[in-house]
């Protein structure tokens, strides 16, 4: 059985392989669920990983003039995408 640092080094190196990340999380995100798919969004690309974050529920009205650059659920092809993460 892998130990914590083993999983945290095999979780990293996938990461940084990734090439392209899609980046989601769940229905109605609240504040949270959104700090943290911007947040893994710019650490991915401050580390050279192509990154795009996808909301199948679409922005909340109420984050709608702090958060941008979410895709819809229609403009998402999966097969361009070699690394998806859920985040909350």
């Amino acid at each position: 059985m892998a130990t914590g640092i083993e999983l945290f080094k095999e979780v990293t190196e996938r990461l940084f392989a990734a090439k392209k990340a899609l980046l989601m999380t769940h229905l109605r995100p609240d504040g949270d669920a959104l700090g943290s798919c911007f947040g893994m969004r710019s650490f991915l690309r401050h580390n050279g990983v192509h990154s795009e974050i996808v909301l199948p529920s679409g922005m909340p009205r109420r984050f709608q003039n702090l958060c941008t650059g979410t895709l819809n659920a229609a403009e998402v092809h999966p097969d361009e995408f070699d690394l998806l993460l859920s985040l909350d």
